[in-house]
């Protein structure tokens, strides 16, 4: 645990749940309410169209408090309010030390030259212009903009508190008639930008609200910060009935979400946006609050805190961004880096200084640097960059060694050679062992220049890149998302066949106006506003007479998108923010009690793998059945998976007794092959069921002859082959098909094969699969693994007189002469636990999301 999560561990959650418990009541409501949150009761029968509005079940509803009426008792004003501090409360002096130092001076990002720059001294509030400069004549364009704007906003007791997504009447709701995070941000400059300031900040206080509730997902619950992707504001009958209704607030964690990923964009976008209500407004205040300090701090220890990762970068599955469905960017994303950056930048001007402080300003500043290096260094390509890979050695063991990932000459993409300009280069999506991700992200580059990610050379070269490629990058509407779009195998493999991530369509490749705001930024920022206007009048002749649509399809964003939303507001709402050169950055915190969490991820994780990783038969004729795009929590399609990702080689693979564990499950993918080791040790560990264990043993001997063929046991069935070992492995020379990692045959799995058998009773299975090895190991010289789909040959790379292969064989043999010395490493059903996720489940299922701290949250499933 580093200096930041052990700093915030003893208090990340109960204080702020105790400051919200004393939230006054709505200038609406009655005197008193037996709830803990304040209700929201109307009689007005137009509200009763909110109610309607909710498609899907019941849902779980928080509720969050409001300003108390003007004429709220004393007492009652002195607890909270939504927008003011608490006078007099000491809850959180354990956690910071009030007073302290002066703030940090507010961040200077419009600087091009290199190294230290002197910073100037803070704005004072009162400095802040009141007014806005010499007011100009608006077109009816931005006029018309602003009717949609205004039409869309959302308000909660009274009071805006964001923007729908979309407002239109033609189309299905879904979940577009929710408030955003990361959409609400343009709206909010433009807002901000007008002068219109208070429905900023209530959209930052009451999403700060909803950063602490409970989020659970199966038994499991994400780490304490994590903000909503969304929220809606329900009508609904108060309990006791009298025709009265209180609104409430509906927030989606990514629970209800198509694929159920975390928004870990939206944290960092609420940091951005806080630090731009501060600058534009002079209202430094609000980002004094004890509880918003406390907000920056939970989102930045979720940032921080120290995990697997060699990395600076954050590591996030794919969708947890503005792509929000699969589209092959797992891993660090250039996106999320630029964000985060922003975002680590934002939080170090807003935290305040003092002795709590310095460990996290000093985690920050040491993320800062080495997350700018490994941008800079390891994601930049222009045509020098791209020569120096294509010249690439691989396989270099040492720490000075050129090729640091182990980059294959041959992933350079055949479009890139002719498509990257003499001058000019930009930021690639992704970079991972073994794999760069060739793909022009425009929100990761245009974010990369407005938060100095990138060098200002490198700020230069993006520019001169994008105006050499106009034609791709902006055509008929600016700006596509990402260029190029996946086609054909790629789109298959990479995207699960997802019927909205068509090329050149949506997420993949689509053209998104929305990136306007960012692109004009970026280019005031460098000094070339003419590009901005270019591309501004090229959307302006079409946008209003296309009904501001979501985003545009085809190469060059010629067509409205198939499934676009019209009067999509972040659309319409980047024309009124036009001139929004401010500052935008982000943030990161917090965890808690081990036994606790120990006893929740068991349970959760042992429902987790059981519930969705495991097919059979049955499983897989009710995959093939699915319907998609559910968005409800108690959608049977959890993980939005096309029925067309059933692999071919599985429908008549599959016995009809027995089953396996598949490799993966995530947002629209399943990985279907069968990997021996995780198969394997669920057995040992019983992280399968009993019934599951015994399937796989049967789905084994089933299959003998493909997983232990002339050699136990294949590492995983079946190889990837042809374009698929091309696109996934980046044409690994070593994980060819049928060898080393790729369906290679690993005598070393043999003791963890024997472990198993034990453990079920079967041991003549683990002696049929050693009498195979021995026939072969002594003479073969004790290899590493054996290639060929049946394990015939000694591996081409194998390394002989391998220890592990030595050593499984004999543990394996011991183990068969002494089966009672199996139970050191075997785990049996901890049916406790089990009882404990099945009861939570039950009681979610039944009753509303509840406002807790995570200790009161965690509890409900303590054994």
């Amino acid at each position: 645990m580093n200096a930041t999560s052990s700093m915030l561990l003893s208090a990340t959650v109960r204080p702020c749940c105790r400051l919200l418990h004393f939230f006054p009541k709505c200038p609406c409501s009655p005197a008193f309410s037996p709830s803990l949150f304040p209700k929201c009761p109307h009689h007005c029968l137009a509200d009763l169209r909110a109610l309607a509005a909710g498609r899907h079940r019941r849902p779980s509803l928080v509720r969050a408090a409001v300003a108390p009426a003007p004429d709220a008792a004393p007492s009652l004003r002195r607890l909270s309010t939504s927008v003011d501090p608490v006078p007099g409360d000491k809850a959180f002096e354990r956690i910071y030390i009030q007073g302290g130092l002066a703030a940090v001076k507010p961040l200077v990002i419009e600087r091009k030259q290199e190294g230290e720059v002197k910073e100037p001294a803070p704005v004072a509030p009162e400095a802040a212009p009141t007014e806005a400069a010499p007011v100009r004549e608006e077109s009816e364009l931005e006029k018309e903009a602003w009717r949609l704007l205004k039409r869309a906003v959302v308000n909660y007791c009274g009071n805006p508190v964001g923007t729908l997504a979309a407002d239109d009447p033609g189309a299905q709701p879904l979940n577009y008639d929710q408030v955003f995070i990361r959409d609400f941000v343009p709206s909010a400059l433009a807002f901000l930008l007008k002068g219109e300031s208070e429905i900023v900040k209530n959209f930052l206080l009451h999403t700060l609200q909803l950063q602490s509730w409970e989020k659970t997902v199966d038994c499991y619950s994400p780490g304490q910060g994590l903000m909503p992707a969304s929220f809606k504001v329900r009508t609904l009958p108060m309990d006791g009935g009298n025709e009265a209704y209180e609104e409430v607030l509906d927030p989606d964690f990514g629970e209800s979400a198509i694929g159920r990923v975390a928004p870990v964009d939206s944290g960092l976008w609420w940091i951005i946006l806080l630090r731009a209500y501060g600058k534009i407004t002079g209202d430094y205040a609000l980002q004094e609050r004890v509880d918003v300090q406390t907000g920056i701090r939970l989102i930045l220890n979720l940032c921080l805190s120290d995990g697997f990762d060699m990395f600076p970068s954050l590591l996030v599955t794919d969708g947890s961004c503005m792509i929000d469905r699969r589209m092959g960017i797992h891993g660090h994303p250039l996106e999320i880096q630029a964000l985060f950056y922003s975002a680590l930048r934002c939080s170090r001007e807003m935290i305040t200084v003092n002795d709590g402080s310095k460990n996290l300003l000093r985690a920050i500043n040491n993320r800062l640097s080495a997350l700018s290096f490994h941008i800079r260094e390891y994601y930049w390509v222009d045509m020098n960059k791209i020569n120096e890979i294509y010249r690439y050695k691989t396989e270099e063991y040492s720490q000075d060694a050129t090729n640091k990932f182990n980059i294959y000459p041959e992933q350079i993409p055949s479009w890139l050679v002719n498509w990257i300009p003499e001058k000019g280069g930009y930021l690639i999506g992704n970079v991972q062992p073994a794999h760069m991700d060739f793909r022009f992200f425009s929100l990761g580059n245009l974010w990369a220049i407005v938060s100095s990610l990138s060098t200002p050379r490198q700020a230069e070269g993006i520019l001169n890149l994008i105006e050499d490629k106009w034609d791709d990058l902006l055509g008929n509407m600016p700006l596509k998302i990402c260029y190029p779009a996946l086609e054909f195998d790629e789109w298959r493999i990479i995207t699960g066949s997802d019927p909205k991530n068509t090329p050149w369509s949506y997420h993949n490749g689509g053209s998104w106006p929305t990136l306007l705001w960012q692109f004009t930024l970026a280019c005031i920022k460098m000094g070339r506003p003419e590009l901005a206007r270019k591309a501004i009048a090229v959307a302006e002749k079409r946008l209003s007479n296309d009904k501001w649509p979501e985003y545009y399809d085809t190469r060059t964003g010629r067509f409205i998108g198939k499934q676009a939303r019209l009067y999509q507001t972040w659309t319409a709402l980047f024309y009124s923010a036009l001139r929004c050169s401010r500052e935008m950055i982000t943030v990161n915190d917090g965890s808690k009690n081990l036994l606790r969490a120990i006893n929740n991820r068991l349970s959760a994780l042992s429902f987790h793998i059981r519930e969705y990783y495991w097919v059979d038969m049955n499983k897989i004729n009710e995959i093939y059945r699915y319907k998609t795009e559910e968005y409800s929590q108690d959608a049977t399609n959890k993980f939005n998976i096309y029925p067309e990702q059933i692999p071919s080689w599985l429908v008549n693979w599959i016995p009809e007794k027995g089953g396996y564990l598949i490799g993966n499950v995530q947002p629209a993918h399943m990985d279907f092959r069968f990997f021996s080791l995780g198969n394997l040790w669920a057995i040992v560990s019983s992280l399968s069921t009993p019934r599951q264990a015994e399937g796989i043993l049967n789905l084994i001997e089933d299959k003998w002859d493909d997983l232990l063929g002339n050699m136990p046991l294949k590492i995983c069935y079946p190889a990837l082959e042809f374009d698929e070992w091309r696109i996934i492995t980046g044409s690994d020379p070593k994980n060819t098909p049928w060898s080393y990692h790729n369906g290679g045959s690993w005598p070393t799995l043999l003791w963890q094969f024997t472990l198993a058998c034990i453990k079920m009773g079967r041991p003549e299975l683990a002696r049929k699969a050693i009498a195979v090895a021995e026939k072969r190991l002594s003479n073969d010289k004790w290899p590493e693994y054996y290639d060929t789909r049946t394990g015939r040959f000694i591996g081409k790379q194998a390394r002989l007189y391998q220890t592990w292969t030595v050593s499984g064989y004999l543990t394996s043999k011991m183990f068969l002469e002494n089966p009672e010395m199996a139970s050191i490493l075997t785990c049996e059903e901890d049916l406790e636990l089990l009882e404990g996720c099945a009861c939570s489940l039950t009681k979610s299922a039944k009753s509303a999301r509840t406002k807790c701290s995570r200790f009161a949250a965690k509890s409900q499933v303590l054994i």
